[in-house]
């Protein structure tokens, strides 16, 4: 289920506006896709998006008088098609987007023949519901209660109905005007009553429909009832057309797209049928309508209480992979910025010491973002740890590494990697750097610079070999490695952050690693003004204090 369109009102007037997956902004300028004119709503007050499991997000975008899910002030919030968005005045419902609600209904495609027959259309308005077709309406209203899903709803209507009224009931697909009615009918469900003489549900490929009733129904959108008459051809296989058994055909439609009508079919004997069955008809209709819709809504629910419960379970162990930073040197002092553009991202920082003493770390970045990033990069994080506990040859390491992402990186994806290996005793730097953003050297009293040039190939690509450089970071000296969420975000004109800004927005001295971190933030934070991150960010930033 995926809504396109939202519907805004205001309290004086009511519109629509189509979404666009990849974000539609709502705010007081009247450049935003929904424009709200209002004192109450910020310039770029929030926006909807979907997500990377095909759900629809709203983000607010640091609005003054907030976003409201339901009447609880939110951030960032996964939406449901009914569910109401507030925003100052005005209130926001996600639509729901019939054709993929109605999609899920199991197809039966069978060679249906739309056949045109000697019926009398009799459309007659509504009455009141006699006592017996009141009390099976109610029991089949109660009969949706139990459905585990709207995928059964239409047999389980078909079935319900055949049964209760000695009837054949079928509903079917068709297209709308001016498209023709084909004569393969799309048939989704269908259900026989055995008493019906002649009707065997073997027959279901010679099955025929009139051609007259859904075509009245699909054009008018509204219910028709017809009687036969005597017709010389005996076209009919199920519904029978005869002096002996005359037959009345009574159809609804249930739900219209702009594609489609799904239409209700019911042809039982004229005998049998209750004096108000078009009305009993119609009313059926709209009951299977609204339990489409709920059924809908109610899976559509569990679906996200699902995810989420798996997204936070996800966010959990992702969590648990952050360093500890407590545990270091008393002369180096480290800082580390992770914000995943989901729930959990691909970026990866790890910092850890090794068994002789030497403080290891690693930033890398997974291509793409979401799950399978983060189960990548997960990956990365145990066979670096595992490997590093052998070897500190940087070199050996990370060919080690590539070859093992080599057979379970799925083609496509691959991984940027600088990994360092610093002795605080001697203060060497050890470092190989696999197809990432070069990192900058800080200094106490010169503006920063770029080292690690030597960049070889990411990991997950071709089996090639690495190059480790020996370098050294001396007392006052620093480092700071960032991922592309950082120098690839936009501006709300288009221009990347890009590594020049970086390096001015840590130009001036810093009291500490954190001091570093929070004046990158802050400024890449402005840049980006209203526009919500884009991609998975890290920072992370060492320092080389004199020893004391």
């Amino acid at each position: 289920m995926s809504p396109s369109s939202v519907t805004i009102t205001d309290g004086f007037r009511c519109w629509q506006v189509d979404l666009n997956p990849q974000g539609t902004s709502i705010g007081r300028d009247p450049k935003c896709a929904i424009h709200l004119d209002s004192r109450f709503v910020s310039k770029s007050h929030a926006r909807i998006f979907q997500g990377p499991f095909g759900r629809w997000i709203i983000e607010d975008l640091k609005s003054h008088n907030g976003v409201y899910v339901e009447d609880q002030r939110i951030q960032s919030r996964a939406l449901l098609p009914g569910e109401h968005i507030r925003i100052a005045t005005f209130d926001i419902t996600l639509d729901f987007d019939k054709t993929n609600s109605t999609a899920s209904q199991t197809t039966t495609q069978l060679d249906i023949t739309a056949t045109t027959t000697n019926f009398r259309d009799n459309i007659i308005s509504r009455a009141a519901q006699p006592s017996p077709l009141l009390r099976q309406l109610n029991d089949l209203a109660d009969s949706f209660l139990a459905l585990p899903d709207p995928a059964r709803l239409y047999q389980h209507t078909c079935n319900q109905l055949a049964r209760r009224l000695h009837a054949m009931t079928a509903i079917v697909r068709t297209p709308n005007p001016p498209e023709p009615l084909p004569a393969d009918l799309n048939l989704l469900a269908s259900a026989f009553h055995e008493p019906l003489p002649n009707i065997r549900s073997e027959n279901t490929k010679n099955l025929c429909l009139s051609q007259r009733v859904l075509d009245t129904v699909r054009t008018d959108s509204t219910a028709v009832m017809a009687q036969s008459t005597p017709s010389p051809d005996n076209q009919l296989v199920l519904t029978i057309v005869d002096q002996q058994n005359p037959h009345l055909v009574c159809a609804a439609p249930i739900s219209k797209t702009e594609q489609h009508t799904d239409i209700l079919y019911i042809d039982l004997l004229a005998d049998n049928a209750p004096a108000d069955i078009f009305a009993f008809t119609e009313a059926v209709a709209r009951q299977v309508q609204f339990a489409q819709k709920s059924l809908t809504l109610a899976q559509a629910k569990a679906e996200r209480l699902l995810l989420d419960q798996q997204l936070a379970a996800a966010q959990s162990i992702q969590s648990r992979l952050k360093p500890d930073l407590t545990q270091l040197p008393p002369h180096l002092d480290a800082a580390l910025y992770y914000e995943p553009a989901m729930w959990v991202g691909g970026d990866y920082c790890d910092v850890w010491p090794t068994h002789d003493g030497q403080l290891a770390f690693a930033i890398g970045d997974v291509s793409g973002k979401g799950l399978p990033a983060a189960m990548l990069m997960s990956n990365l994080h145990a066979a670096l740890r595992t490997t590093m506990a052998f070897s500190t040859d940087l070199a050996v390491v990370i060919a080690q590494v590539n070859e093992h992402l080599l057979g379970i990186t799925a083609e496509g994806r691959f991984v940027t990697l600088f990994l360092g290996l610093f002795n605080p005793k001697t203060s060497r730097l050890a470092y190989v750097n696999a197809g990432h953003i070069p990192p900058l050297r800080l200094h106490q009293d010169a503006p920063p610079e770029s080292f690690a040039l030597t960049v070889d190939r990411p990991l997950g690509i071709i089996d090639s070999p690495f190059t480790m450089i020996e370098d050294k970071l001396s007392p006052d000296e620093g480092l700071i490695v960032v991922t592309d969420g950082i120098t690839e975000q936009k501006s709300p004109a288009g221009d990347m952050y890009q590594n020049l800004r970086l390096t001015a927005a840590i130009a001036k001295p810093h009291s500490s690693a954190q001091a570093v971190i929070d004046s990158l933030i802050t400024d890449v934070t402005s840049f980006r003004a209203d526009l919500p991150q884009q991609d998975d960010t890290t920072v992370f930033v060492l320092l080389n204090r004199p020893a004391s």
